[in-house]
């Protein structure tokens, strides 16, 4: 290793949210205008007014007024204009640039579809609308608009001085009518929530009396305001509007650059010749004159969206009156109005659904048909994403030996370099103290490695490193690269983790690259080297690897033997695994540069907390803070982590209030069949996650439902709601699923008793799921879609459910082959057939359908054709290859019977090409070992048949997969030919002796040699090994 290497020295950091000169001199301009006495400084009173003014959200001006939020430094608690400017500024740029940070990809088909409506009187056709349109493929608003407002609701928080303002005219209204009790009835529904960073009253469950008294007082009395103080006409509109109004104007008033008016579609209903009885009877204790302000009122609101969209997208529709049609039910003694339904058969399948999803079908064609997306760019935001995310968590990164490490293996430490000045001096005792420094030190010329157990804050410390990385001077003129491992499915396999290393390392060095896709894997370790080399001449490379260990087991890439001991120069690589000893090749690198991250001390738990708090803009009481600490305590004893005091801090955060307490974990009821329990075990046993569409499949709310008359996507989304504490949503093929929020959450929620028990149970309900599922969708238009997520993890839950007989059935399957060929998953399929074949039990047998022989011999048939087609780029994704290859299979296998039924089925519409000279038998042949750079001397096969060692005459022992032929590692160490190779009886340990007079002992899992024997005065040209019985 060469102690010697030189590096740049540290660098300063670029400040990336600074504002612009014209961004500020337009924010002068703007706040000038409300300092009232000219002094050019304002005070929190003319701050508030000009946001307001401007129409903040009033989140935002929390925000502003909060902890991380404007500070008075002049007198009287004033701010300077111009101060004040920039803060606006760089808090623009800030929120600009963690809203990017948490949107999905442009390339995205992924949408949501939001439906508004006057909920009583549109409960048929929500249900229309939910039964036909899947909301989880979609980006629309659709407005559902009826014959009379929607219910008013009174606001869920008002500002301490939107409520004293309520208060005085509560009182003025008591004392000019009869009805008392109006600002009683306001202390009853409105408490004080101290968590706010400005106070705040928040709406809390009251009696519908009060509810009514206020909604008919501040709704309902117009006259009245100009009697009331000034402010009143301001928060009263917060009330009169109906939900229904307020959530279509807010969607309407979303910007121009989310394009949402195009987006926005309206259904306004009416009933013809309805009885003006019938409509005194949904509006209860009305007289006829505030009935027909009540009709007026909601044509207006009708008449201004409808110019407000020039006509386009709103859809008129009316329906006769029929008494036998329209369903009014009584309402309650506090409701302001009654539940009215229209349930006109006629009207709502044959004219609403048919009409509306006609209307929709052009959006869903132009959204779904849109050109494919880069896989690499769909990969690079997806880890982009989530590096933003893990790094808001960090905590006191900068007073953490190991960060101040990572920073000096990166940017070089000064230290160092004096050390290395020292090892030429002549003083014995200096080059002694040198060496002894320097031996501490992590090497810059091998991997630097962050171990620690699973929630100790190591996923977040490589994120904040990677972030702060990317926002230096030296960002610039350098090469970053940030994966997390095992979070996208790119990166859950070593071949497909390697390929987008690759893709990207090519990008950023201006080189297309060549060859057949999808590479081997043998090209693939020489490539990525390569890459590495070349950019490295060129450019500072620094790649952040989080989570070594979560390559699969069975993936020949968890030996990281494409991650050299010893990198090429400007290249700096730093991981993260759980611990030194896993995955058993770190132990190839030098133990300096493995570090450990300390679990987090008890006495950190209040600062970390604090700390987020204010990161956050959030508040707790003391005593919630203490009851936090506590209950990490209790869930974890005293080896708590970050992880559960994330948890814990992430329940006592969830719209918790001052005065009330959280829904924890373990208040959630672990019975089976409970939805919120059920969601949340589903979610951790799934892989990746799941769109909300499979779990209202999984949970079967809609026959729930029926039974009740609910709407079933309501009450989905109260239960989501419950869960937001746990999950959050990300992109993934192609589709937005719930996950966890935090991957460490996972072994917490394992680890209770009440989800480990039924964990089985679960996985088993996935696996029964997607296998009900299509292989492929075909739309009315002949359009073909494969089912991704189906051929993705189906097996997987399989084999986590041990359903060995449906593995067989699946994997043992040309049509299944050939769907995931066709979706460019070949790669995939072969670490799905490996991990059957290691997984299920070596005596499964079963009576009918496929046993582990038949699976071992559709492998075999899927290396060969892998092979076969290995030359000509992409070909083994061409529709039908796989089925012409297995015609082509020798008379009698199953393979070839499967593809002729393929074929006889097809008759004459199939073309393809037919073998002449067909094998009669399979092929003995088991692989071929492409890829060694010199001629092989020597060979031998590990005890249990997995593995082949080979010499070269190049010096080097190579370990090759037995079943694909893949070159899974490179012994280096023998500096001539070598001449014999030999695995030790049941063990991974291997013997090696050269042409440069040595014999070597290698542990092959770590790639390591451990041992050298020296003396002989010629080549050794064999080794051989004694087996001793002991009695």
């Amino acid at each position: 290793l060469d102690l010697s290497k030189q590096q740049a020295a540290p660098v300063e950091e670029v400040d990336v949210f600074v504002p612009s000169a014209k961004e500020l001199k337009e924010a002068k301009e703007l706040f000038r205008q409300f300092d009232t006495d000219g002094d050019g400084t304002l005070t929190m009173s003319e701050i508030q007014a000009s946001l307001y003014f401007n129409n903040v959200d009033y989140e935002e001006i929390q925000a502003i007024f909060g902890p991380n939020g404007i500070r008075a430094t002049g007198p009287n608690g004033s701010v300077s204009v111009e101060e004040f400017a920039a803060f606006l500024c760089r808090r623009r740029r800030e929120n600009a640039n963690r809203q990017q940070s948490s949107h999905v990809s442009k390339y995205s088909k992924v949408a949501r579809v939001y439906v508004s409506s006057c909920v009583h009187q549109h409960h048929a056709e929500r249900r229309v609308l939910h039964e036909s349109v899947s909301t989880d493929q979609n980006y629309l608003f659709v407005g559902l608009i009826g014959d009379f407002p929607g219910e008013c609701v009174l606001p869920s928080e008002v500002s301490m001085s939107e409520f004293e303002t309520l208060k005085a005219s509560a009182k003025i209204f008591e004392a000019s009518s009869d009805e008392k009790g109006l600002p009683q009835a306001l202390d009853n529904l409105y408490v004080l929530d101290k968590n706010s960073v400005l106070p705040t009253y928040v709406l809390r469950e009251g009696s519908e009396q009060d509810m009514a008294m206020v909604i008919k007082a501040f709704a309902e009395h117009e006259g009245e305001a100009q009697q009331l103080h000034s402010s009143f006409s301001k928060v009263r509109a917060k009330i009169a509007k109906s939900l229904n109004e307020q959530e279509v104007t807010k969607c309407l008033s979303l910007g121009s650059e989310l394009d949402q008016a195009k987006r926005s579609y309206l259904f306004m209903r009416g009933i013809d010749d309805l009885p003006f009885e019938k409509q005194k009877s949904v509006l209860p204790g009305k007289t006829e004159e505030e009935v027909l302000q009540v009709l007026d009122r909601q044509n207006i609101f009708k008449e201004n969206i409808y110019d407000r969209l020039n006509g386009n997208n709103v859809y008129k529709y009316t329906v006769p009156y029929s008494s036998a049609d329209l369903k009014i039910h009584e309402a309650g003694p506090y409701a302001q109005k009654a539940a009215m339904e229209v349930l006109n058969a006629e009207y709502l399948k044959e004219r609403f659904a048919e009409e509306a999803l006609a209307i929709l079908a052009a959006p869903l064609a132009e959204l779904l048909g849109r050109p494919p997306a880069p896989s690499l760019q769909m990969e690079l935001d997806a880890h982009a994403n989530l590096m933003k995310r893990n790094a808001a968590l960090i905590f006191r990164a900068e007073t953490d030996a190991v960060y101040k490490d990572v920073l000096d293996y990166i940017h070089g430490s000064p230290l160092r370099a004096t050390n290395v000045e020292k090892l030429a001096m002549a003083d014995a005792k200096t080059r002694k103290r040198a060496k002894d420094e320097l031996e501490k030190m992590a090497m810059p010329n091998s991997p630097l490695v962050l171990v620690g157990t699973p929630g100790s804050g190591k996923t977040a410390l490589l994120a904040h490193l990677a972030e702060k990385f990317s926002y230096s001077k030296e960002a610039g003129h350098s090469a970053l690269v940030y994966r997390s491992i095992g979070s996208t499915p790119l990166s859950s396999d070593g071949r497909l983790l390697l390929d987008g290393l690759c893709e990207e390392l090519a990008k950023l060095y201006g080189s297309a690259r060549t060859g057949p896709r999808p590479p081997s894997y043998n090209n693939l370790l020489v490539e990525f080297g390569e890459l590495l080399r070349m950019l490295g001449n060129k450019k500072t490379v620094v790649i952040f690897l989080d989570g070594l260990e979560r390559l699969p087991s069975t993936d020949h890439a968890l030996r990281l033997s494409w991650l050299p001991a010893v990198l090429p120069d400007n290249v700096y690589v730093v991981g993260t695994s759980v611990s030194a000893e896993e995955p058993p090749a770190l132990q190839r690198y030098p133990k300096v540069n493995i570090r450990e991250i300390q679990p987090l001390a008890a006495a950190d738990y209040q600062p970390l907390v604090n700390f987020w708090l204010e990161n956050y803009r959030q508040g707790l009481q003391e005593y919630q803070k203490e009851d936090l600490i506590q209950s990490v305590t209790a869930m974890a004893g005293s080896a708590g982590l970050r992880s559960h005091l994330r948890m814990s801090f992430d329940e006592f955060t969830n719209n918790v209030f001052s005065f009330a307490a959280p829904d924890k974990l373990t208040d959630i009821s672990a019975t089976p069949g409970v939805m919120v329990y059920e969601c949340l075990g589903l979610i951790v046993a799934s892989k990746g996650g799941l769109t909300e569409h499979e779990l209202r499949q999984l949970l079967n709310i809609e026959e729930e439902c029926k039974r009740t008359d609910a709407l079933p996507y309501l009450r989905f989304h109260r239960g989501l709601q419950r869960l937001s504490s746990y999950l959050a949503t990300r992109e993934r093929d192609s589709r937005t699923v719930l996950t966890l929020k935090h991957d460490s959450y996972r072994g917490i929620i394992e680890g209770m008793e009440a989800f480990s028990g039924r964990m089985l149970v679960w996985k088993k309900q996935l696996a029964d799921f997607f296998a009900a599922q299509p292989t492929k969708f075909v739309s009315e238009q002949g359009g073909v879609t494969i089912n991704l997520r189906k051929l993705r993890y189906l097996v997987y839950y399989q084999l986590e459910a041990q359903m060995w007989g449906d593995v067989g059935c699946v994997l043992c399957s040309i049509d299944n082959i050939q769907a995931m060929c066709e979706a460019g998953m070949s790669v995939e399929l072969q670490r799905m057939f490996t991990a059957a074949l290691r997984t299920i039990p070596h005596d499964f047998a079963p009576a009918d359908g496929p046993g582990l022989q038949t699976v071992q011999d559709f492998y075999r048939f899927f290396l060969r054709t892998v092979q076969a087609l290995s030359q000509h780029s992409r070909m083994i994704e061409q529709p039908g290859i796989v089925v012409q290859m297995g015609a082509n299979e020798p008379l009698a296998t199953e393979p070839e019977r499967q593809a002729h039924e393929i074929l006889a089925a097809d008759g004459d519409t199939r073309v393809w090409m037919h073998a002449l000279n067909k094998a009669v038998s399979v092929s003995p042949l088991y692989a071929t070992l492409l890829g060694s750079q010199a001629t092989m001397r020597t060979s031998h096969i590990s005890f249990d048949g997995a593995l082949i060692a080979t010499g070269s005459d190049g010096g080097a022992v190579q370990i090759w997969d037995a079943e694909t032929g893949e070159s899974v590692a490179a012994l280096e160490g023998h500096t001539a030919a070598v001449n014999d190779v030999r695995f030790l009886t049941a063990s991974r340990l291997l013997v090696s002796c050269s042409s440069d007079h040595t014999a070597k002992v290698w542990n092959e899992p770590n790639a390591s040699c451990i041992a050298t024997y020296k003396g002989h005065k010629a080549p050794v040209l064999a080794v051989a090994e004694q087996v001793v019985e002991r009695g």
